[in-house]
């Protein structure tokens, strides 16, 4: 069981539509495994790229005992 979820909004209001979204997903994630502890998501929004439109990052750090997971896109 997931005992601590953080979610970090940075260069972006915090929307509680938003975390909303991201603690269903974690729901999600327990029935993968057991074995994490606590997840930080970072939602993040660099500068405004005019030609792409609006680019967000997320990222996911998990931990695990005996392993640190980080991911991004």
């Amino acid at each position: 069981m997931i005992s601590d979820t953080q979610v970090v909004f940075r260069g972006l209001d915090h929307s509680p539509a938003v975390e909303d979204a991201v603690h269903k997903r974690v729901e999600k994630l327990e029935r993968f495994s057991d074995e994490i502890q606590s997840l930080r998501i970072i939602l993040e929004s660099p500068h405004n790229n005019h030609h792409k439109g609006k680019v967000y990052h997320v990222g996911v750090e998990a931990l695990i005992p005996n392993h640190d997971i980080v991911v991004t896109h």
